[in-house]
């Protein structure tokens, strides 16, 4: 029997990249790590750097600690990649600003499809999704014997039973006559209804400046024409 050895973890920190347009790739959850904050849960997971200055750039086995984050993407670990660009959150009182991701737009999606297109559609070979399951077969039917019907057994004739005396219909009751002056109670799908609280904004952070020779040298390498699509401005 052969072995692997262990992938060693990527030194990539994603807090260094708000900003920027991030494509994800989770693999798993990481139990017991140990940090200088104490003993963490992280999700492992390649990650591209589309609007990285030097040009897009993988890591893998990259290790997230923000719990936002790993909520965003546990969901995904083996599934699709995910595209989203890093953003910091608004604080709550005694907090820090959470990581996030913000959903993307059509130019994101397009600058994401070319890089993959110019990789051959998958910058890790080694990620492959999980395939859904296959339909399982369903089992016929097997006939039962049926059991043999027994004959009728001679029953006596009925005695005659006097019929019941007949009762009066019952009256409808008529509806209680409404009070003048006061309306009518409203229907329960009437009442209204408690106002939904908006959500909380979200901080945006531009991205570095890339170096723009560098940042076209590689894409060039990469068959890329396109240029990384611009953070949203802010307001």
């Amino acid at each position: 029997m052969s072995f692997s050895q262990p992938a060693p973890a990527s030194d990539v920190k994603i807090a260094d990249y708000v900003g920027h347009l991030l494509l994800f790739y989770p693999r798993s959850i990481r139990s017991g790590v140990v940090t200088t904050n104490g003993i963490a849960d992280p999700l492992v997971t390649d990650v591209v750097i589309l609007t990285h200055p030097e040009g897009p750039k993988a890591e893998a086995n990259v290790l997230v600690f923000q719990k936002v984050l790993i909520g965003s993407l546990k969901g995904s670990i083996g599934q699709d990649p995910v595209l989203g660009r890093l953003a910091r959150g608004v604080a709550k009182p005694g907090q820090s600003a959470p990581y996030v991701l913000n959903e993307f737009d059509q130019n994101d999606a397009a600058y994401a499809t070319q890089y993959l297109n110019s990789v051959g559609g998958n910058p890790f070979p080694s990620f492959q999704p999980a395939a859904a399951p296959a339909p399982q077969p369903v089992p016929t039917a097997v006939p039962v014997a049926q059991a043999p019907v027994p004959a009728a057994v001679p029953v006596a004739a009925p005695i005659p039973v006097a019929a019941p005396a007949p009762v009066a219909p019952a009256v409808a009751s008529a509806p209680l006559p409404q009070a003048p002056g006061v309306p009518a109670a409203p229907p329960a799908w009437a009442a209204p209804q408690a106002p939904v609280p908006a959500a909380a904004p979200v901080a945006q952070v531009p991205q570095a400046v890339p170096n723009q020779a560098e940042a076209m040298a590689a894409m060039a390498a990469l068959g890329m024409t396109q240029m990384p699509p611009a953070p949203p401005a802010t307001a």
